[in-house]
């Protein structure tokens, strides 16, 4: 998903389909927001790009992170994420770009292998 624009990650980033659960994550209350569903578009080990439900506001000033759970072949993995960009795709639909922010160093390390495979297997392909 390059578009000619300057690439700011650190990461080896792949266009593959993963199941993704969020929710934003209140910053001043413990009731838990409901559980949203998506697939990944592209993902790193540092962050994905993803669509989002038309009503879920990642810039209400509510929430800073998102909780997630990433479906990957290898297993689930936990992690927190914080939105860097929210993307209009048209028809009232939009997409985010976020950075994880908090998961376990062997999750990070998952991610990184199965987003090398997924993206060795799409150029081969």
């Amino acid at each position: 998903m390059t578009d000619g624009r300057t690439q700011r990650r650190s990461d080896y980033r792949a266009e593959v389909s993963y199941p993704v659960w969020y929710r934003p994550l209140p910053a001043f209350s413990d009731t838990k927001a409901s559980w949203h569903t998506s697939t990944t578009q592209d993902l790193s080990a540092g962050g994905m790009f993803f669509p989002v439900d038309a009503e879920v506001d990642l810039w209400s000033g509510e929430s800073e992170l998102l909780e997630i759970q990433l479906f990957l072949p290898t297993g689930p993995i936990f992690l927190l994420a914080r939105p860097v960009r929210q993307v209009d795709t048209g028809n009232g639909n939009k997409a985010a770009a976020v950075q994880f922010v908090s998961l376990a160093p062997g999750d990070k390390e998952k991610t990184a292998r199965v987003v090398l495979s997924g993206g060795l297997e799409r150029s081969h392909a």
